[in-house]
């Protein structure tokens, strides 16, 4: 039992600093010939994150299951939504208009009726 944690926690460190390391190489070089860092490692994170669900959901509509399609669409945007929003509101808390309150009634209620 120890050997097989010893051996996820080598597995996790390694792809931690593997992906890393790709991903700088892959977003800094091309970057610096290009010019526009912040552009370019906008769109290679924004790829990189958006491929697995993709690749998810082609897979599970090719063998006819739409359910899992939809299932993994919905419930990504609604963690990347959330992770995105706390994490920033966490860093600096988001200014909130009470005028909103009836706009995002009728969303919720509006989203509500699409499910």
């Amino acid at each position: 039992m120890k050997k097989f944690i010893a051996e996820m926690i080598g597995t996790f460190v390694l792809t931690l600093l593997g992906c890393g390391t790709a991903m700088f190489l892959g977003c800094a070089t091309p970057a610096g010939v290009v010019g526009t860092a912040i552009a370019f490692g906008l769109t290679v994170v924004a790829m990189a994150t958006s491929l697995p669900e993709l690749i998810t959901s082609i897979v599970a509509a090719s063998k006819k299951n739409a359910g899992i399609a939809i299932g993994n669409v919905l419930g990504s945007n609604i963690l990347n939504v959330f992770v995105v929003l706390g994490v920033s509101s966490l860093i600096t808390p988001l200014q909130f208009d009470t005028k909103l309150n009836v706009t995002l009634g009728i969303l919720f209620f509006a989203n509500a009726l699409m499910l």
